[in-house]
């Protein structure tokens, strides 16, 4: 009961201003489905990878070389309540509903996506892995989520090896894509999911900025449906091009 408590204490802080932002919702969806979390986390934590490397070169000693950004990875840990607490945000459905629902997301081979309200975070990832446990007789499911950033690739051509003279493995391109606006989406959020998957990627920043300026000028609410198809993106029946 004394660490059950401790947590409780964690969670309300998380109002205060050593926490996340008052009312802060995270949202986890995918392939068209979506999971509101019953109690927002305290916190989380996002490690960026950039993969410089040191180099000993003769006569010179070591130095440093410079790499590439690396794929972001985010972990959060709260639980899923079996009573309706008072902080518990909504009406919470059965804990094992979330753990099944979390674990379809995982199996689906498909992207996820995790948006935090009041953050810049709308991250497209993947579950690494979801460990979870009941430990204080109360039914409750306590979890920790690790995510991993997924990065949409369109490949420039396709390519034939060599030595196979088999088709090398390529990005799948879809010919349109849907998805809903989420509570904390910003029109830059929006702009990149429109564009992610249909754009070579020294393509996608220019394109995800002409869409920008086009989105912010506009009234976009949570639920809203954004239509994407190469080139062109359609939002309540007006249409925007890249």
């Amino acid at each position: 009961m004394a660490s059950f408590m401790s947590f409780i204490r964690k969670v309300l802080s998380s109002t205060g201003s050593g926490g996340l932002n008052q009312g802060c919702t995270f949202v986890i969806s995918c392939d068209g489905e979506q999971v509101r979390l019953p109690v927002p986390p305290s916190s989380y934590e996002v490690e960026n990878p950039y993969n410089n490397a040191t180099v000993r070169v003769n006569n010179i000693g070591d130095i440093n070389m410079i790499g590439t950004p690396g794929l972001k990875t985010l972990k959060f840990s709260s639980l899923f309540p079996a009573q309706q607490y008072s902080f518990v945000d909504g009406q919470a459905d059965d804990p094992w509903s979330y753990v099944k629902k979390i674990e379809t997301f995982a199996t689906k081979r498909k992207p996820c996506r995790l948006t935090i309200s009041g953050t810049n975070i709308s991250l497209a990832c993947t579950i690494e892995s979801f460990p979870y446990q009941e430990k204080d007789g109360t039914s409750d499911i306590y979890y920790t989520l690790n995510l991993k950033e997924y990065r949409y690739i369109t490949p420039e051509a396709e390519q034939i090896n060599d030595i196979t003279g088999l088709n090398g493995r390529v990005a799948e391109i879809p010919e349109k894509r849907e998805f809903n606006i989420y509570p904390g989406d910003s029109p830059m959020d929006i702009a990149a999911r429109a564009v992610g998957q249909f754009s070579k990627i020294e393509q996608q920043g220019p394109q995800r900025l002409t869409l920008y300026k086009q989105l912010a000028k506009k009234n976009l609410k949570a639920g809203d449906v954004v239509k994407a198809t190469r080139g062109i993106v359609s939002l309540n029946g007006k249409r925007f091009t890249l």
